[in-house]
Parts: structure tokens; sequence; C-alpha cells
């Protein structure tokens, strides 16, 4: 029986807007291709293909029937993936239709699993993120996560966390661990009570740590004085009395203001006038000073902008992120050397000056005079190495690079830390840091919204009195 006009059309709308709608999710295509595998290897013997979802051009009638055509040999694949969600239930479902279920999934998702990323971010784009910052948003989301693991009853939501847990421990296992946390201990808003009550959080050893940091920073022995003070710090004596009272004064200002609590203000408030610091005030202040934050990733973007252009539009990938990490490795090289300022005066003459004048030797001839000067400089080349050439900065980031690669159980860090895990290290029975943590992060993410929402604002505003001639009246 041939169908009628008004039902081959009703079923071209329902096959166009179902191509349309698998066409706009992702996660579902990449299901019917897993799903297309599967069938490919439970049947050896029939053709091996996996077809796509294709979406017809409009003035094309042949396109329209590939795509309609392509859409019946997915049936198969579209029952068993209906099915397969089916068996999962409400819960454990990947694809959730209707708008009500839809926004309280999506809203579950937010909450539980982007939330803490979205506050680690901003965190991390602040203009200045400290190093104490890090590694307690670092011991934050290793919290949340840890807590959500023991929660969730789907297993791709126990995978996605459990990646985000080794991620997490991974960053830590190649940091510098010691700098990260005298910071945290360094700040009189937590010290050591974050940490676990472990070995190496003994007062002697907090001590240990800080007079070797001193002898890394500064390539010299301490101070006799450090080690009295290290001890007034943590057990609130001599001239840090008090300094626990003053800290949380300082915390409750910047809240009062919106801010983020400054460590380095709070020890303004124990210095003394017109006085050199102390050796722990100096340190202390080092540490702050350090700005963890994402400007350089901001900046690789920008520099992947820059060098992807019209005339390098084949340019491929690996290449291309060759040259912007060895740029941003130049400059970060640079600025650490103190060199920038003097390449960029370096004077850049189009017509070179004169070489000076000089007497001629009559006793050696034009040619020796020639020969021994190609000489001397080629020696010279050859024989003085200038560690601000490109080659001598690649070569020096290339082999760090290597090293940074290889996993070396034998390698000893500079950190007693080196291995302690994330989980092994905080205390997570104590929530005071945590809370505190998360009050800072969400209310500079509150503030960013407000923001967002005042650009988007969209009112009626007051009628300007405007005065237009008799050309404009026509014309308008």
């Amino acid at each position: 029986m041939v169908p009628s006009t008004s039902q081959f059309l009703q079923y071209t709308k329902k096959a166009t807007d179902l191509i349309a709608w698998l066409r706009s999710k992702t996660m579902v295509l990449a299901m019917l291709r897993d799903v297309q595998k599967a069938l490919n290897l439970a049947n050896p013997s029939q053709t091996q293909r996996v077809l796509g979802v294709i979406r017809a051009v409009l003035t094309r009638w042949t396109a329209h029937y590939l795509a309609f055509r392509c859409l019946l040999d997915l049936r198969t694949t579209l029952e068993i993936l209906v099915k397969q969600e089916r068996d999962r239930g409400a819960v454990d479902a990947k694809i959730v239709t209707g708008d009500a279920a839809s926004c309280r999934k999506a809203k579950q998702i937010m909450i539980t699993h982007i939330g803490p990323l979205a506050m680690a971010v901003n965190f991390a784009q602040a203009a200045h993120c400290r190093l104490d910052e890090v590694l307690i948003i670092l011991g934050y989301l290793m919290s949340r996560y840890l807590n959500l693991s023991t929660m969730v009853t789907s297993t791709d939501d126990e995978i996605g966390i459990r990646a985000i847990i080794d991620s997490l421990e991974k960053c830590w296992s190649k940091s510098d661990q010691t700098v990260f946390i005298a910071a945290v201990i360094l700040n009189p808003l937590y010290k050591a009570k974050p940490f676990a009550q472990i070995r190496q959080f003994t007062t002697a050893s907090i001590t240990s740590s800080l007079l070797k940091l001193w002898q890394r920073f500064y390539s010299s022995p301490p101070p006799e004085s450090l080690c009295q003070e290290i001890l007034d710090y943590l057990q609130d004596h001599g001239n840090y009395e008090g300094f626990s009272e003053w800290a949380i004064g300082e915390q409750n200002a910047a809240e009062a203001q919106r801010e983020r609590p400054d460590p380095l203000r709070m020890y303004e408030g124990i210095c003394f006038q017109n006085q050199p610091l102390s050796p722990l005030q100096t340190m202390a202040q080092h540490i702050f000073s350090i700005c963890m934050n994402s400007a350089s990733c901001e900046r690789l973007f920008s520099l992947f902008g820059m060098i992807l252009t019209k005339l390098w539009s084949c340019l491929g990938l690996t290449k291309m992120l060759d040259l912007a990490e060895l740029r941003l490795h130049l400059r970060d090289e640079y600025m650490r050397r103190g060199s920038v300022k003097d390449r960029l005066r370096r004077p850049r003459h189009i017509i070179p000056d004169p070489l000076p004048h000089q007497n001629q030797d009559i006793s050696t001839s034009p040619t020796d005079e020639i020969v021994s000067e190609i000489t001397s400089d080629t020696s010279e080349f050859d024989f003085i190495i200038d560690e601000n050439s490109l080659n001598s900065i690649a070569e020096a980031l290339g082999h760090q690079s290597t090293l940074d690669d290889v996993e070396d159980p034998t390698d000893t860090f500079t950190s007693q830390f080196e291995q302690i895990t994330l989980q092994q290290l905080f205390n997570f029975l104590d929530n005071n840091w945590t809370k505190l943590t998360e009050r800072i992060g969400m209310r500079s993410l509150d503030d960013e919204l407000e923001f967002y929402e005042l650009v988007e604002l969209d009112v009626e505003g007051e009628e300007d009195e405007q005065s237009f001639d008799d050309m404009m009246c026509s014309t308008v």
C-alpha cells in the first residue's frame, strides 16, 4: 500500500527531527558508534562498518534519500541503545529526556561534580593566587570527591570521580611539595591544622623543613634566631603572642570587604616600623609573593592564534604546540634571568656602523690579516657558549622535560613529603579548613555571577531627548 502524501510528510518530518536530535548529541553519537563496534566484534563474518548519522541538504533530494536510508540501517543499533538505557534505570541513565528530568539531572551534576572544579578554577584564575591556596584547593577537591565516591551508584560516575582523584594525586606527586606545605604552615589562619597528625608535622619536622628551605632560597646557612622564631610562631609565644587573634581579625575585615584574606597583610601587623624583617617574616614574604595563576595558559591560547595564521593554516598540531611551548619557555627563561629589557633594547641598525679605522701593519699581508681575523672569530664562536642563546635554553629545557617524564622510583626529590599522597596528607575529619575554603571560593563565584548578571541586564531605561533636523526626520 502506497502511503498518502500527508503520511509521507509526517514521517519525513519525524525522521528529520530524529536526525537533527541525534546530530546535536555528541554523546549519543559516541554510544551509537560503540554499539556498532560491539556488533562487528560479535559478527566477524559480516561486513565490518560503522555508520554515522547524515543530515540532508535542503536542496539535494539524493541527500534526503541517503540520510533516511542510513537512518533505517541504524534501526537495529538504535533499538539496542534504547534497550540499554531502559535496563540502566532512571538513576544511571546516560540519556535523560524531558525538561523536568533533564533539569534535575543537570542540576545534580553541576552541584556535585562541576561545582568544586569551578571553584578551583576561579581560585587559579585570580589576579594573585598563592601557593597555600593551591594546596588547600587540592585538599578541598580531594575531600569533596572522596565523599562523593562513597555515595555514587553509577559506574560511570565512579569512573569519572576516580579519574579526578588520580589526576589530583599525579599533580601533587610532580610538585615541589615542601614549598607548598611551608606556605600553608606560614599562613596564620591554617598553620598545621589542615594536615594529618603524622611524623612529618611534628614541631621538630616543621622546623627542620623550614630551615632547609632557607638554605634553598638564599644559598646561605639559616640565622641562629630562625629556629627559636619558628617555635614562637607555632606555639604563639614571644613576638607572635596574640598573632592568631590578629589574623582572625584581618580575615573578618577582608570578608567584610568581600576580599580574600592576605597573609602578607597579617604579617605587617607584627612588624616593627623602620626595622628590617625577621628571618621568618622574610621567608613568609618570599613564599607568599609567588603568584600561581593561570595567566601562562591564557597566554598560550593567544600564542596559538598568533601562530596559526592564514599563511600557516596547514601547520600540524604537534608543530604548533612545540612552537608555542618553546616560545613560552624562552619568555620564562628571559624573565627569570632578567635579560628581557636588554633584549628589547638591542639596537637595530638598518645601515651598520662603519668599522673603526685600523692602521695596517706593513709586515703582514692583507690575506694573512683576513685569515687571522676569521680564525679568531671562529674560535671565539666555537668555544664561548652563551647561556642566553636559543640553543642553550632549548637544550636545557629539553633535558629538564625528559627528566620530568621519567618516573624513577629511586629519584629523591628535595621534599620529605614525596611519598605521601593527598589522602594521607590532609586531616579530612576536621572540616573547619574546608568550610573556610568553600566560603571564600563561593563568595568569589557569587561576585562573578553578579557581574555577569549586571552585564547581561536588559531593562527599560529613560528615553533620551533627541532632536533631529529636517533631513534626518525625512530619513527616519
